[in-house]
Order: C-alpha cells, then sequence, then structure tokens
C-alpha cells in the first residue's frame, strides 16, 4: 500500500510504499521502477501510473539503457512465457519503427481476472501496459494473440505520438480510435 505526502507544489510527491515485513516473496513495482520504496514523482506520474505490489512473478529482459519488464499475480505457465517471448519481438519492433530505442524502462503487467468475459484487454499507462485476461485466455490461436498485443501495444505507442494535449481524456481518440 503506498502512502505519499503531497506538497504545495504537485510535482514533487514523496512516495514510500508500506511492504508488509513478514511477506518473503512481496514485491513492489510500477511504472518507474522496480523494488524503489521510495519514489519521487510528480501529480501526473502518479495518475498515469501502474502500481502493482504483492507476491508478483517477475521477468526482466534487456540491459539498464532498455529494460522491459513483465510482472505477473500467479507463476507463469509455460505458455504465457511464450507468450512474453512474442510480446518482447512485438515491444522491440514498435521501438526500432518508430526510433523509440532509448526507452529506459517498460513495465507489462498481466492481471488474471476471473470474471472477465474477454480475452484479454489492456490499459495503457506511462512506461506501461496492464493486460488484464480470462483464465482461458492462452486457448487462443498463436496467431490471434499475436495480432490482439500488437493491437493493445501499438495504441499506446501512436497515442504518445500523436496526442493532442497533455490532457489524457482530449486524447482519448488517438489511444483508443
Amino acid at each position: 500500500v503506498p502512502s505519499f505526502q503531497a506538497p504545495d507544489v504537485l510535482d514533487e510527491i514523496k512516495l514510500h510504499w508500506l511492504t508488509p515485513t513478514n511477506k518473503q516473496n512481496y514485491q513492489i513495482i510500477n511504472s518507474y521502477g522496480l523494488e524503489q520504496p521510495f519514489q519521487t514523482i510528480s501529480m501526473d506520474e502518479l495518475l498515469e501510473g501502474v502500481f502493482l505490489g504483492g507476491n508478483l512473478y517477475i521477468s526482466k529482459i534487456g540491459n539498464a539503457k532498455n529494460k522491459i519488464v513483465f510482472a505477473y499475480n500467479k507463476k507463469p505457465s509455460k505458455a504465457q512465457m511464450h507468450w512474453e517471448k512474442d510480446a518482447i519481438d512485438l515491444i522491440l519492433t514498435q521501438r526500432m519503427s518508430m526510433n523509440e530505442g532509448d526507452i529506459p524502462y517498460y513495465l507489462v503487467a498481466l492481471i488474471e481476472d476471473e470474471q472477465t468475459h474477454e480475452s484479454f484487454s489492456a490499459t495503457h499507462l506511462k512506461n506501461s501496459a496492464l493486460f488484464v485476461h480470462a483464465k482461458d485466455w492462452l486457448s487462443e490461436p498463436r496467431e490471434e494473440l499475436i495480432r490482439h498485443t500488437a493491437h493493445e501495444l501499438f495504441h499506446y505507442w501512436i497515442g504518445q505520438k500523436i496526442k493532442a494535449s497533455h490532457d489524457y481524456l482530449a486524447s482519448m481518440w488517438f489511444f483508443e480510435g
């Protein structure tokens, strides 16, 4: 659970993650870093970020300059690891084609929702994508999963490239149009 102090200036919010001391596998991750219990972020970053804490399974690729991190709320299956490889290929291809090789960090969070009727959907926020999926989402053919993943990732990249302003609602068409 994050606690934060908001000073008069909302461009410097001091975020302190209060993590349980008795949880061995408890990890925190967000759109701005992994295992950083203290962060200073702006109000926009707070509103535009994905923040997760719990018994997460973390997978990292890349180096310090170009890191892609996957976070799962359950131990990933072999099929999820195959999907992760396809997602990495898509992310790297999009970065290369849009001349964005210098993105320092990108979080892909996968959360299973037993009540969703869609195989999966995504929400994109700063430096991150949050995929919410049904239990049987990997039963779709691989080509369909790749197409759907590319579609969801493309919303983010095109929205960031052509957004109308810093106002997310005013830019919604570019993200979801």
